[in-house]
This record gives structure tokens, C-alpha cells and sequence, in this order.
């Protein structure tokens, strides 16, 4: 039986509908947010740079201020169409400058003595945070390491040679 023009047309544009709405798998989501963590993020201060926190992942991408919220509700998305397994660690405190080179990047934070997760550096934040001086990341001031040796540059950035990670991970 044949069916009438105008029924197959609207069969076929039903069709189309429906394979248009279909939901991004989480893995496509994770890799569109991944697009947002490139390497040259361009910034002029600090707040320019955010880092937005997977912690089923246990991953922080490092992105421009203004991409911080498509970031956050493509992770959220992904979190809740969850198809992939969840990493089973603990999320890096990070932190986020705009580097002399005049874009952003990001540090894990290492502190001797102050719990990092009490520092919201496993929070998404944009800036640099304002680290006590046991703690090690871009800027901190801390006693060595990232921050400069002996508390050197007390919040100012001197970014280690090869530092620019866009997605740190644990």
C-alpha cells in the first residue's frame, strides 16, 4: 500500500526531528568542554582565568572568564548523562594567574601544613587565590617551588619554566 505524499513527508520530517534531539553522550561532552582549555587563553589580569572543577574526573580546566559557565553546564551535563567511569581520586587545588606572557595558567597548589581543600582551591574560582605561606602554587609566595623560593614575589607571578597546563588531573 502506497502511502499518501503528504503523509510520507511529514514520516520524513519526524524523521529528522528526532534525530536532531538526540542527547550528547557524556563523553562528547567532556571532549567539547576539553575544547575550551586551549593553550593560548588570552588575559589581561588575573580574573581573566578561571579554572572550572570535574571531580568526577578529578580534573580542572583552565578557560577564559567568559567561557567559566558553558564549562561548568557541559560538565554538569556530562555528570549527569555519567557513560563514563569516575577516576576514584581526589581533585587538585589549582591555582589560575594571567602569566607575564599575557595568558592564563594554572598550578596545582602543594602546601606543608594548611589542608588545600580548606582554601576552596578544589572550587571553581576565577583569579588567583590568596595563599598562607606553607602553600606552593602560581603567585603564591609560598616558601619554594611554584610561588618563589623563601616567600620571593609575596603574590606576584614568575612562572616556572614550562608551566601552562590547561587541564590538570590527578
Amino acid at each position: 500500500m502506497k502511502l499518501p505524499t503528504f503523509v510520507s513527508i511529514v514520516l520524513l520530517v519526524l524523521a529528522a526531528c528526532s534525530k536532531s534531539s538526540e542527547e550528547p553522550t557524556s563523553a562528547e561532552l567532556y571532549a567539547e568542554a576539553r575544547g575550551y582549555a586551549g593553550d593560548q587563553i588570552a588575559c589581561q589580569q588575573d580574573t581573566d582565568c578561571c579554572v572550572v572543577f570535574d571531580h568526577c574526573l578529578a580534573s580542572g580546566y583552565i578557560v577564559s572568564a567568559t567561557d567559566q559557565s558553558t564549562v561548568r553546564s557541559l560538565l554538569d551535563q556530562a555528570a549527569a548523562s555519567l557513560s563514563v567511569e569516575c577516576a576514584g581520586c581526589m581533585t587538585p587545588a589549582v591555582q589560575v594567574v594571567c602569566g607575564q606572557d599575557g595568558f592564563c595558567t594554572g598550578e596545582p597548589i602543594y602546601c606543608t601544613q594548611t589542608d588545600p581543600f580548606d582554601l576552596h582551591a578544589t572550587s571553581d574560582h576565577c583569579g588567583s587565590l590568596t595563599l598562607p605561606p606553607d602553600c606552593d602554587g602560581v603567585g603564591a609566595g609560598g616558601t619554594g617551588g611554584a610561588g618563589g623560593a623563601g616567600g620571593a614575589g609575596g603574590g606576584q607571578f614568575h612562572a616556572p619554566p614550562g608551566s601552562s597546563p590547561k587541564i590538570i588531573d590527578c
